[in-house]
């Protein structure tokens, strides 16, 4: 698999899983779209951990979409 493809595969899964967070594609995540999926997920996190994932992420309390590829490429 040639670099060029696997990057087009990973930009395809993280506007998919952005898309999971942002169920009303205002086209950044914000907290309570955070806090709803993880609580999807089973994940009991306090308004401060989820805000810190916030202020680590993105910037004024939303993550872009530009923002959420750029951590996907480090956590895949």
């Amino acid at each position: 698999m040639s670099v060029s493809t696997k990057r087009l595969e990973m930009d395809e899964e993280a506007e998919e899983a952005f898309d999971l967070f942002d169920v009303t594609h205002k086209g950044y995540i914000d907290f309570e779209d955070l806090r709803r999926s993880c609580a999807q997920l089973g994940e009991n996190l306090t308004k401060e951990q989820l805000q810190l994932m916030l202020d680590l992420a993105g910037t004024n309390g939303k993550v872009s979409r530009e923002e959420f590829a750029e951590l996907w490429i480090h956590i895949s």
